[in-house]
């Protein structure tokens, strides 16, 4: 059978404020009966107002913690009050209506009592020295609100020492659990963690902000490099290690020194959720693939190789058969053939808004992204909807350059971008010059085609492997009359 569900918060409150009110008539009921003998009608009296004692105080104690902990702090604080201040507050009225009604049913006694137990706190308060001290440091962390549960924290041994990280899964009388990525639990004492330096990156948001230096050559113009850190950046974002989405990322000019221009690069994550060297491996890795793509190398580089020549350009055959040698399209080929589609592309540029290619159109060259991003714009019943984005290393409008299919797709530049275009005419003079090359570019083309519209990771199993037989010979039959 189903368990009933459990009272909601404010039926338990008012039961729990009841019930010493029940108990208070009920007391009353006992004082007024006859007590037939058994007790004497001064005794009666002084039970019934010890009885009054405690149910007062679990009457007042109920409606200080239903109106002023939980509705007014609460609401006020946007947080529930700890569970272990309603405990200590409990505590001390226990014994408060405790001392009252040993005063009340011993009062010549009541003296001696107090003076044992007096003597016997001092005697356990030094026995129990630690654990005192971790229970009011506990009470002190609650009652400072600087962390709370859920919160990732960082406690240090020292200002330059690392410490233990993880997130706040309880905070009790003696010591806070903390649990790590790893899934471990530390189990810290309240007062180590009242003595100890504490990182919340939880408050007062959950973002943290880290930052990423590097030098780049003096021959680069700032707004050029400004550009594209912000691209390479940018293009992490919905990586599962990058960047949160939610936070601007910022590249500015940090030095300017005689060799080489400091850059900054400031990101946010969220140390709860993602890792802060796997946010920073990743955005290095897109920085560094990047800057390959520009023909820009670190100033290091150049200031220990640096005759009376500039820098590298990518204008140059060596660096553009490089980035063409890793392009999917022309997985394959002999180096002299990727030499040769590299010294006949031609670099374009657009500025950010410019369209680059427009859909339904029948132009036939094909672009490689060498800086900046793209949009990949579609019509949807007149609608334009932006279904992809591509950045430095990206090609697009391969299909029309070989199969003279139409542009199914517009292409927008989304910030200035420097492109290098491919046209149908040098590749017929490759296919001319070597038939082979034709069904190599048949066979990536059909590959590429089913990872990008069917979302096919991988080429496994007969189905896939018929498919991609099929698709080939179609594309190829296609190839055939574009090129003679």
């Amino acid at each position: 059978m189903p368990q009933a569900d459990k009272p909601s918060s404010l039926v338990r409150s008012l039961l729990w404020i009841a019930l010493p009110l029940l108990g208070i008539v009920l007391v009353y009921l006992f004082s007024q009966a006859d007590p037939r003998g058994v007790l004497t009608e001064a005794w009666i009296r002084k039970i019934a107002a010890a009885a009054y004692v405690y149910l007062c105080f679990s009457l007042i104690y109920q409606l200080f913690c239903v109106l002023i902990l939980d509705l007014l702090l609460g609401t006020f604080k946007h947080r529930p009050t700890p569970g272990i201040v309603k405990n200590i507050i409990w505590i001390a009225g226990v014994i408060l209506s405790t001392v009252i009604v040993l005063d009340l049913l011993f009062p010549s006694a009541i003296t001696y009592i107090l003076t044992l137990s007096g003597v016997i706190g001092v005697v356990v308060g030094l026995a129990l020295r630690p654990i005192i001290l971790d229970i009011f440091s506990g009470v002190g962390t609650h009652l400072d609100a600087a962390f709370q549960i859920g919160d990732w924290v960082e406690v240090h041994e020292s200002v330059d020492k690392p410490g233990y990280s993880g997130f706040i899964e309880e905070i009790n009388w003696r010591t806070m659990l903390i649990r790590t990525k790893a899934g471990n639990y530390l189990i810290c004492p309240n007062s180590r963690i009242s003595t100890s330096l504490i990182t919340n990156y939880s408050r007062p948001n959950r973002f943290s902000r880290f930052e990423i230096s590097l030098k780049l050559p003096t021959e680069i113009d700032t707004k050029r490099a400004l550009r594209l850190l912000q691209t390479a950046v940018d293009a992490t974002r919905n990586h599962e290690l990058g960047p949160c989405p939610e936070m601007e990322i910022q590249v500015y000019v940090q030095e300017l020194k005689e060799a080489a221009v400091y850059y900054m690069v400031r990101y946010w994550i969220d140390r709860g959720q993602h890792s802060y060297r796997g946010s920073r491996h990743r955005i290095f890795q897109s920085i560094q693939h990047h800057l390959e793509m520009a023909g820009i190398p670190l100033a290091e580089d150049i200031f220990l190789n640096r005759t009376t020549s500039d820098i590298v350009h990518r204008g140059e055959k060596p660096a553009l058969a490089t980035i063409f040698a890793k392009l999917e399209l022309f997985r394959g080929m002999t180096p002299e053939v990727i030499e040769r589609i590299a010294e006949q592309s031609v670099e374009d540029r657009y500025s950010s808004g410019d369209t680059v290619i427009t859909q339904g159109e029948e132009d036939d060259d094909m672009f490689v992204i060498l800086e900046g991003g793209v949009d990949v714009v579609v019509d949807v019943e007149g609608s334009e909807v932006v279904v992809d984005e591509m950045r430095a290393g990206d090609y697009f409008g391969e299909m029309s350059l070989l199969t003279d299919s139409p542009r199914t797709a517009t292409i927008r530049a989304r910030s200035e971008c420097r492109l290098r275009s491919v046209s149908r005419a040098a590749i017929k003079q490759l296919i001319d010059t070597d038939r082979s090359i034709l069904p190599l570019l048949s066979e990536n083309l059909a590959e590429r085609n089913l990872n990008r519209n069917q979302k096919v990771e991988t080429a496994k199993g007969a189905l896939e492997r018929d498919q991609k037989k099929s698709l080939t010979l179609r594309l190829l039959e296609k190839m055939k009359l574009v090129f003679g």
